[in-house]
Formats: structure tokens, C-alpha cells, sequence
């Protein structure tokens, strides 16, 4: 019954599901709310896999890159970070001049209060030292990704390519 489904491409699965869910709310109105939990579920299945994810690539990007290889791999990884930043960055600029987001509204002088927000001047040594986990297990559960990348770096690489034994 469902086989059409399974056979059909997953971004034409992903477009129908994404018209039939306007669709349904569009007809239902606030009433399509029974549906949260249905969305609810979705998200949170979608954030319990990112850290095995994560922690799955690197783990196999370790074991199949060698430290002389390190070098290179990463100069290319920085240069295509670079790129598509300035990439993104003359998209948006563009966009910016061509639709001038907010042109044109007006707030109410008396209508928005806004409470200050504590600002919490942190260093870049107190950045640095937050990267290196005390607890790597506790950065994994708490999604914490940098601590966790930085982790999973330093114990792959020292397992994957150990260094040679002397005398």
C-alpha cells in the first residue's frame, strides 16, 4: 500500500509532506494544534541524534586521516569555511539592499520597554579553557558540541595514531 511512498525521493516526500501540513492548517486553523506533539516529537527525535552524529564522524574521521594528512585537510576545511561565510555574507548583503527589511516600521515610544541585558565580558582564555571538558560525558549529554569536538579530536587522534614507541 505504502510502496509508491518508499520508492519516491525523499526531498518530493519532504515537499509533499510540507504542502499537505499548510494544507491542513490553512483548513483547520488554531484547531491544528492536536497536531503539536506530532511536530513535538519530531524535533526532539531530531536533536537525540545530532551528538551521535557528531561523535560518529569524527570518530571515523580520526581513523581515516593520518596526522601528516592533518596539515593539508584542515588548511582546505578552513579555506571552504572561509568561502561560503563570504559566500553567505554577500547573499544577505544583498538581499538586505534589494527588500530593506524593516523599512518602514514604527514603534511606539511608549509601547516596548526594554530591560537591559547583563553583559558578561568573557576573554578569550575563558573560552578557550570552556572548550576543554572537566567531564566529557557531561558534555555529550548536554549537547555541548565544541567540548565535545574538542574531545573526541584529542583521545581519537592519540588512539587511531599512536605515537611510536622509543628505545
Amino acid at each position: 500500500m505504502l510502496s509508491w511512498y518508499f520508492k519516491t525521493n525523499l526531498l518530493v516526500r519532504i515537499i509533499v509532506g510540507l504542502i499537505l501540513g499548510v494544507v491542513v492548517g490553512l483548513i483547520m486553523g488554531p484547531q491544528a494544534e492536536i497536531f503539536s506533539p506530532v511536530g513535538d516529537i519530531l524535533v526532539r527525535s531530531l536533536k537525540m541524534i545530532v551528538m551521535p552524529v557528531i561523535i560518529s564522524t569524527i570518530i571515523v574521521g580520526a581513523g581515516s586521516v593520518t596526522p601528516s594528512q592533518l596539515g593539508k585537510v584542515g588548511a582546505k576545511c578552513m579555506g571552504i569555511y572561509m568561502l561560503t561565510t563570504a559566500f553567505a555574507v554577500v547573499i544577505g548583503l544583498f538581499y538586505g539592499n534589494l527588500f530593506h527589511p524593516g523599512k518602514g516600521l514604527e514603534l511606539a515610544a511608549g509601547s516596548v520597554t526594554l530591560a537591559p541585558i547583563p553583559f558578561n565580558e568573557t576573554s578569550f582564555w575563558d573560552v578557550l579553557i570552556m572548550v576543554i571538558p572537566t567531564n566529557p560525558f557531561q558534555a555529550i549529554a548536554e549537547g555541548d558540541v565544541l567540548a565535545t569536538i574538542f574531545f573526541l579530536h584529542f583521545h581519537g587522534n592519540r588512539h587511531f595514531h599512536p605515537a611510536p614507541q622509543r628505545g
